[in-house]
């Protein structure tokens, strides 16, 4: 009885901090905080990103290819006179389908009749077993996992398979032992573990509340140690496309002299150069077709829909030269593109598919990540599908 009143006394306490916090947030929150890439307090958060979405940025939920320098990048090209908006960049390197479900599931409502963008790799269907679990532990979110799990607008059988996947890449990992115990109670079939489920809800109840404490505070430490605070509204500029094709063109041909595969000289003479006799055929057994990432991607896009949100699916293409070297085949290529496609169109979700932009000079920086015409690509096609209702 006692525990009981001080934990809910606790739990009081935690949720009127949580709402101070929130309007101090508020007060400090800027535009800038749009174009931050890779920081943990905003990717495995909420607070900076529902402060995101209440300013209207275009959520755009991404990986590694967020990161390139190019002044294409959307995160330095936007806002502009003819799109006068911010484009917010949410996770990292390594994030793929899983993580932006539990993402986009502990946003919720914030979402509702809101348009963004999923960026969708070749490399996360790389594995046949879909993400590993080192990559998956690298970003997990415990407060988004509960935030998620926790939805009314979630259907039960969709957390079931999230709590499935979750408990499959956690399973062993000490630091995350009670996000593995939720997950394990809620696909407990039998009547005792059912009975445990819900003897640890009020629980999980505070513990999400209290992450969130940490989030609000972090999120705060972070804009106050960077100096991230609004400083007057930015010059607009506005954009003639056409002009913007030659200047990326022209950018990319100075920046890649060095090789045969248009990339940019010094990641070139960096991590290729080095190992380019090593990678030839290195990848001939890779099927990404064959992917469980599909069954992750498909509950993605289920997710998105049943919040309410307006998800536009942007296929990026690769470095096709290198690809062919490599062992990935166009056959092999195409095979993962259609089913990407094919996933997006059956949910009805609009999509980018940019495949035939595999063997397009300056489309790609590296490998396999955006760049100066290829950005462009994508900056003008936004620009499109915002302009529609």
């Amino acid at each position: 009885m006692v525990i009981g009143a001080s934990m809910f006394l606790f739990t009081a306490f935690v949720l009127i901090f949580n709402k101070t916090m929130e309007n101090r947030l508020n007060s400090l929150y800027s535009d800038k905080l749009a174009s931050l890439y890779g920081a943990t307090v905003k990717n495995q958060g909420v607070a900076i990103q529902e402060r995101g979405i209440d300013a209207n940025h275009f959520m755009i939920f991404g990986s590694s290819e967020l990161s390139s320098q190019v002044p294409q990048n959307p995160l330095s090209f936007f806002p502009t006179k003819e799109a006068p908006y911010y484009m917010d960049a949410v996770w990292r390197g390594y994030s793929q389908s899983l993580e932006h479900m539990l993402n986009i599931g502990a946003l919720g409502g914030k979402l509702k009749n809101k348009k963004i963008a999923i960026i969708v790799s070749i490399q996360w269907f790389f594995d046949k077993k879909g993400i590993t679990p080192d990559n998956f532990i690298m970003n997990f979110s415990e407060l988004q996992f509960y935030k998620f799990m926790d939805s009314k607008d979630i259907p039960k059988e969709q957390k079931g398979f999230v709590a499935k996947r979750v408990y499959e890449n956690l399973k062993g990992n000490d630091k995350y032992k009670l996000s593995m115990l939720n997950a394990k109670l809620y696909l407990g079939e039998n009547a005792l573990t059912k009975v445990e489920y819900y003897a640890f809800k009020p629980y999980y109840f505070f513990r999400k509340n209290l992450l969130y404490s940490k989030d609000l505070v972090q999120s705060i430490k972070y804009i106050k140690e960077k100096k991230l605070y609004a400083k007057g509204k930015p010059q607009l500029k506005s954009i003639n496309w056409q002009e913007e094709i030659v200047k990326a063109e022209t950018s990319g041909k100075k920046a890649s002299t060095n090789n045969i595969y248009n990339i940019e000289d010094s990641y070139y003479t960096k991590y290729l150069e080095p190992n380019i006799s090593k990678l030839k055929d290195y990848y001939k057994d890779v099927r990404p077709k064959d992917s469980k990432e599909f069954k992750d991607f498909k509950e993605l896009l289920k997710t998105a829909k049943n919040l309410g949100a307006k998800p536009y699916i942007i296929i990026t293409p690769v470095n096709g030269t290198l690809y062919d070297y490599e062992g990935i085949t166009k056959e092999e290529r195409k095979g993962y593109y259609d089913a990407v496609e094919e996933l997006s169109q059956k949910n009805n979700v609009p999509y980018l598919n940019m495949s035939d932009k595999d063997y397009e000079p300056y489309f790609i920086a590296d490998a396999m990540h955006l760049g100066w015409k290829g950005w462009l690509y994508v900056d003008q096609k936004i620009s499109e599908y915002n302009s529609t209702n």
